[in-house]
């Protein structure tokens, strides 16, 4: 038959066993929550740069089709404006050579000698 004393000391082995037992399982519990307070702030982050990523090339897709458009316009008024240009640069080019010609002739003529 146990003795006062073997159950006592029974009694302390058993409480420090539901200690060690209870520090593991608190220690597991604030683990746990930490783990899952660490992955659900990570999926919020997650969330948020996703919505914020495809807001951004949304916008991005929106400014370079606005752009391009742009650039279509730009391209068409120069496609029309060559033709004017190309016009106005070979009028040019023959009022220059008129003028040239007449420069020429006007300093033939003063290089000529004067007849006293």
């Amino acid at each position: 038959m146990a003795t006062v004393r073997d159950l006592d000391a029974r009694v302390d082995d058993l409480e420090k066993s539901f200690l060690d037992l209870k520090v593991h399982m608190e220690t597991m519990v604030m683990l746990g929550k930490w783990a899952t307070g660490f992955a659900a702030a990570t999926l919020v982050t997650v969330l948020i740069q996703s919505f914020s990523v495809a807001y951004s090339a949304g916008r991005l897709e929106s400014d370079v089709s606005h752009q391009s458009t742009e650039i279509n316009k730009l391209n068409d008024k120069v496609d029309r404006l060559e033709p004017k240009i190309k016009t106005q640069n070979r009028n040019s080019n023959e009022k220059f050579d008129k003028l040239s010609k007449q420069n020429d002739r006007l300093l033939a003529e003063l290089r000529k000698p004067k007849a006293p």
